[in-house]
């Protein structure tokens, strides 16, 4: 999983206007304050995670 971490600490490290602070695997904190806020939190996801585990099913949802 070399390739793919260093994938996640490269897009970790993009400068993104109007982002305080940016966040990769190893140092997301458990909670952010409001001072910490717009922050970039680069995670991985599992499919148990997604919000809408289907393509097409967000607008489903909200519909």
């Amino acid at each position: 999983m070399g390739a793919f971490q260093d994938a996640l600490t490269q897009l970790a490290a993009l400068t993104v206007s109007g982002v305080r602070v940016n966040y990769g695997i190893a140092a997301v904190p458990d909670e952010l304050s409001r001072a910490q806020l717009p922050a970039l939190l680069v995670l991985p996801l599992t499919p148990q995670d997604r919000l809408f585990p289907e393509r097409g099913d967000g607008f489903t949802a909200l519909a």
